[in-house]
């Protein structure tokens, strides 16, 4: 089994969630246990799948999921702020800055799996 936590992508993952996880707890009653645990398990489902494209020899499948629940999570951050679930416009920055991040590491790994296959 490859080694995934030395990843940059996988610490970002990891750094989403974790922010995620604060966040959420800020939230409303009514919208922490609709919306908020909608972005919970995204969150948590992002970092799994950068452990199984690390260890799969077809990556692309995996990392064009991996982009569809970015984009989604985009989504649903937004929401969430238009809605004024987030504390502050830092906190939306925050969030939507790692989320970013961890979109261009995927489309770089996305190029490479393709050029491979």
């Amino acid at each position: 089994m490859a080694k995934y936590d030395h990843l940059p992508i996988f610490k970002k993952a990891y750094d989403l969630c974790f922010e995620i996880e604060q966040q959420i707890n800020n939230f409303s009653r009514d919208y922490k246990y609709t919306i908020g645990t909608e972005i919970r398990q995204i969150s948590h489902e992002i970092p799994a799948l950068i452990m199984v494209a690390n260890n799969h020899y077809d990556k692309k499948k995996y990392l064009e999921e991996l982009w569809i629940k970015l984009e989604k999570l985009k989504l649903l951050i937004r929401l969430a702020f238009d809605l004024k679930c987030l504390k502050s416009l830092k906190h939306y920055e925050l969030l939507s800055g790692i989320l970013t991040e961890i979109s261009r590491q995927n489309e770089g790994w996305l190029k490479s799996a393709s050029r491979q296959n």
